[in-house]
This record gives C-alpha cells, structure tokens and sequence, in this order.
C-alpha cells in the first residue's frame, strides 16, 4: 500500500520489476505485455516472455520463462511473478494453472 492517494501506471510497474531481475541476473530479456482479467474481472497488465538467468554463484546460466502479473486498487499494487526452468518439464502446467486460480478482493 502507499501513503499517498496516486494514479498507478501498471507499465512503470511492471518496468520496475523488470529491472530488479536484470539487476538479479536476468539477461537477454524477451517481454510481451497485455491486458490480464481474473476470473471475476478484476483487471491488470502481464508481462512475459523468457530470459536467461546467471547465477554467479555457480557461474552458471539457465534459460527461464517468466510470466508477471500486476494489479492496482486504491492505495496499493499487487504483483505476482512465476518463473520456471526451461527444463521443468511441469513448470508450464503449473504456471497455468497458478494463473488460472488468480484472484483478489476488490478494496472496499
């Protein structure tokens, strides 16, 4: 939530979020943004695409997909990000049916 009453730019957000996983050791980002809707038609942006993430740790590389959900009320925003191995022979399915089941209360 936010202290003050502002108009969120969903785009600005997800932007932000984007540039904390580049500064986490994401590389060679592929985004595509579009409209979102929940099941009870609660509007937001998603963001998704695939990337390459360094674990330096490991000096190691790995292909990811990610998909970024993101929702404004009054006063706050609400994120969601999957991500899921290249490899993960489940990670599309469950980042499906994760998507699926999105929902949030409308602010009262």
């Amino acid at each position: 939530t936010f202290k003050q009453q502002a108009k969120l730019d969903l785009e600005k957000s997800i932007e932000s979020s984007l540039q904390e996983m580049e500064k986490r050791g994401a590389t060679s980002m592929l985004v595509k943004t579009e409209e979102f809707e929940t099941q009870n038609g609660i509007s937001g942006r998603k963001a998704f695409g695939t990337m390459t993430m360094v674990d330096m740790k490991k000096e190691k590389s790995e292909r990811m997909y990610y998909e970024l959900l993101v929702f404004g009320q009054d006063g706050g925003l609400q994120q969601l990000l999957i991500m899921y191995k290249d490899s993960d022979k489940y990670g599309k399915e469950i980042a499906e049916r994760v998507l699926n089941s999105v929902e949030l209360k409308m602010a009262q």
